[in-house]
């Protein structure tokens, strides 16, 4: 059976599903092939998979990369109309653009995964995809999201009579195997995501002033705002925590994996910017990735995560607010062994009973 996944302005390695997806056909002696925007950072593992890559330009100039999504639509039309596969996987809205052209012809089944909904953007762009998933979504025999949150809103959204599905996006059991622990005096804190606006980063950076040296703090990410970057290195000078707080700045999977196994405590401060960071458990990448280490996590104190927090037991939540507060926190969570070590285990059972791939992608029927 022929399988086509497609992404655009992202490439395959930014989601697990993805890859841990084409891994799980082509063990069923599938054919798979990716089309996708290659942004020349892909990692070699992901080009270990035995499939066929089929890679489109990428330029930062905003203008030349909308002649490379023509360039893209094209290549996606004439790949399907050539290649006839079984089953089209798009993920996130951008290509379903394609589907437009291809539903006077196309006898195969589409599946369409969005991992960053944002169905209120202002972005006259987006909207237009936006408009383009409401229209076409009766198309797709099946719809993922990534939070149950998410999916009730979208059915909402479209007007139409669709059951989206909820599928975290998650790392496989034994991924992390691997990695081995070191031995360490200090305590190690560990962030990773996007360095921007909208994840309490200042509030995080902030609060390591009201910290022992003992405490340390790993950041890795890409930059999504270069001012807002320096901003923070600027309050890293000030408070003169250089010593305690290290930046990587788009480091490989290997490296930043290696980094928060090593650590003691994940952190995942999202502030409700938007409709993805409103809904987030499930589809937050860095959540689930801290519970594939077995780390206890620090949350904020809004409702979805403290339904996970009682929910799992694996989790501490604080007011992102207040640095001091987020110092406090931390603190306590450290000064009472008992519990870290029950927090520990209690991620450690979330991830093995629910937050894996295994586990997730038995809720959709790929040869349905």
């Amino acid at each position: 059976m022929k399988y086509l996944m497609t992404i655009w302005s992202r490439t395959p390695k930014d989601y697990f599903i993805i890859e841990n997806l084409a891994k799980f056909l082509i063990k069923k002696n599938n054919n798979v092939s990716i089309i996708h925007q290659s942004k020349g950072s892909e990692e070699r593992t992901l080009f270990n998979l035995k499939c066929s890559f089929h890679k489109i330009f990428y330029s930062k100039n905003l203008f030349l990369n909308k002649f490379y999504f023509i360039y893209y639509f094209i290549y996606l039309f004439f790949f399907i109309l050539i290649n006839k596969p079984n089953k089209i996987i798009i993920f996130n809205n951008y290509p379903i653009l394609i589907v437009q052209l291809i539903k006077f012809f196309y006898k195969g089944k589409l599946f369409y995964h969005n991992f960053d909904y944002n169905p209120f953007s202002k972005n006259l762009t987006q909207k237009f995809f936006n408009y383009l998933e409401k229209k076409n979504a009766y198309m797709f025999s099946k719809i993922i999201l990534s939070n149950e949150k998410r999916a009730e809103l979208f059915q909402k959204m479209t007007y139409q009579k669709i059951t989206p599905s909820t599928v975290y996006n998650c790392l496989p059991i034994g991924s992390l195997k691997k990695f081995k622990k070191q031995k360490r005096k200090i305590i190690k804190i560990f962030r990773i995501g996007s360095i921007g606006p909208g994840h309490g980063l200042i509030n995080l950076i902030k609060s390591f002033k009201y910290l022992s040296p003992k405490y340390h703090l790993t950041i890795c990410g890409i930059i999504a705002d270069k001012v807002f970057f320096q901003k923070i290195l600027n309050i890293i000078a000030k408070d003169q925590t250089q010593n305690k707080i290290k930046i990587f700045i788009s480091p490989t999977q290997k490296v930043w994996t290696r980094l928060m196994i090593n650590s003691d405590l994940g952190v995942a401060f999202y502030q409700p910017v938007n409709t993805s960071h409103k809904y987030m458990v499930g589809a937050s990448q860095k959540i689930n990735s801290y519970l594939a280490a077995g780390l206890p996590i620090l949350l904020p104190d809004e409702k979805q995560f403290k339904s996970f927090t009682a929910q799992y037991n694996c989790s501490v939540n604080t007011n992102i607010k207040s640095p001091k507060i987020i110092a406090k926190t931390i603190k306590k969570i450290f000064l009472n062994k008992k519990k870290l070590n029950k927090l520990k285990k209690n991620s450690n059972l979330a991830f093995k009973n629910c937050f894996n791939f295994k586990y997730q992608i038995k809720k959709v029927d790929y040869y349905q």
